[in-house]
């Protein structure tokens, strides 16, 4: 194969690369879209960066090499990505931190079964939210995982991780309801009991009246 062909291939294979990429964080920036999580500049500003980068690899100067802006292409994708996984946990960190004050006096397990693994999840995605805040995107988040877990793209990471956090908060206003009838339902079974014992005293006091004769 000439090196010619083998550049063409290469540059072929990275654009795709790109491209699946692209489509990705449009997709993440179209779901963020729907959620109160502010301004999505940051994001839009890196594609933004892609597309200006895709242009001068498709129509190359003199010096410009395709290949080197297709990898500054994907490296604002990544960064595009990575505001995106980051936006949607914070705004997830916060709907599961409330959930768990809203609920802390009573047991939600037996209504929501996977509460420990959201908290869980949530903790991760602490820890990827203030990692990156000190010390930005590096492979280096792998320190984060377990010593006895496999190491992984901390990108495919926190992103199933943010996958899987939105699914159980997209959950949770229906979970409310149930643990709100849950919560109703006690306080009725509270009011009841004092009712009974105040009933019962009532009758002991009347009982022990008319037996001294008062």
């Amino acid at each position: 194969m000439s090196p010619t062909t083998q550049k063409t291939q290469d540059i072929s294979a990275l654009a795709e690369n790109v491209r699946e990429e692209f489509a990705l964080a449009e997709r993440k920036i179209k779901r963020l879209d729907r959620m109160p999580v502010g301004l999505l500049v940051p994001p839009v500003n890196e594609l933004r960066y892609c597309a200006f980068h895709l242009l001068r690899a498709q129509v190359p100067r003199q010096g410009e090499d395709p290949i080197d802006e297709l990898e500054k292409a994907k490296n604002h994708c990544h960064r595009a990505i990575h505001d995106c996984i980051e936006m949607e946990l914070l705004y997830n960190i916060e709907k599961s931190d409330n959930f768990s004050d809203d609920y802390k006096d009573i047991s939600v397990t037996d209504i929501f079964s996977n509460y420990i693994e959201m908290r869980n999840l949530t903790d991760r995605a602490r820890e990827y939210v203030v990692a990156r805040s000190k010390n930005g995107i590096s492979d280096d988040e792998n320190k984060l995982r377990e010593p006895n877990d496999e190491p992984c793209d901390p990108y495919e990471e926190y992103n199933e991780i943010s996958e899987k956090l939105t699914k159980y908060i997209d959950s949770l206003p229906i979970i409310r309801e149930e643990l709100n009838k849950k919560i109703k339902a006690k306080r009725r079974n509270v009011l009841l009991a004092v009712l009974a014992i105040v009933v019962s005293s009532v009758s002991v006091t009347f009982a022990a009246l008319s037996y001294f004769g008062c």
